[in-house]
């Protein structure tokens, strides 16, 4: 009896993994086609974020009564950040997961969004 419940389960499990999306990294051109004219929101330690992305290179990034006004561009396969008057700039892979869109930084830490346009 447990060796067909497990085959039943594991069936289950088979038949269910077609429908959760495969996490792919995208490189330059793509990342650029992905982020440009869009808008995206997500939740991190400091709360709801949102983020918009210009096809000239801006950006805005708010997060609770905080606005931060920068400018991004893709190097190399990397997504890229620089908020002035700063002038480091800050890096991330970037993944699709189905509708998600993962940010991932140097160190892995994952910040994931949803396009809200």
């Amino acid at each position: 009896m447990r060796g067909l419940i497990a085959l039943f389960l594991a069936a289950g499990l088979v038949a269910l993994s077609p429908a959760f999306a495969e996490e792919k990294h995208l490189v330059g051109a793509d990342v650029r086609a992905l982020l440009a004219g869009h808008s995206v929101a997500g939740v991190d330690d400091g709360g709801p974020w949102t983020q918009d992305f210009t096809a000239d290179g801006g950006t805005v990034h708010k997060q609770g009564a905080g606005q931060s006004t920068g400018i991004w561009d893709v190097r190399g396969d990397q997504y890229c950040s620089r908020w002035p008057p700063g002038e480091a700039w800050t890096c991330f892979d970037i993944a699709r997961d189905g509708q998600a869109i993962v940010f991932i930084a140097k160190g892995g830490k994952r910040y994931v969004a949803h396009f809200t346009s």
